[in-house]
């Protein structure tokens, strides 16, 4: 996780998703100083509706996606402001 860096760097709010039951990613996580940590069995198609909230309807301006899920990256980019950067550190493969 590089919550610490993107700290550093100075972002102002760091958002965390991690699927299924990987609790202890989101333990991790928020102990790294995520500002809110989502589980997407849990929140799924809600969460860029709530960093929206969380962000004045702004949304992230960067998007580093690290899971290589299509559904992150689906919900990532709508949590996206207009203008904002992705960084795509994960890759999916489809095959069919």
């Amino acid at each position: 996780m590089a919550i610490p860096e993107v700290k550093m760097l100075g972002a102002g709010q760091v958002f965390v998703t991690a699927g299924g039951n990987n609790l202890l990613r989101l333990e991790t996580a928020k102990k790294l100083g995520a500002d809110m940590v989502f589980n997407t069995r849990g929140e799924g198609e809600k969460i860029p509706k709530i960093i929206k909230d969380a962000t004045d309807e702004v949304g992230v301006n960067v998007l580093l996606e690290m899971a290589g899920n299509i559904y992150a990256l689906k919900h990532g980019l709508e949590s996206l402001t207009y203008g904002g950067r992705v960084s795509l550190l994960g890759v999916n493969t489809v095959v069919g």
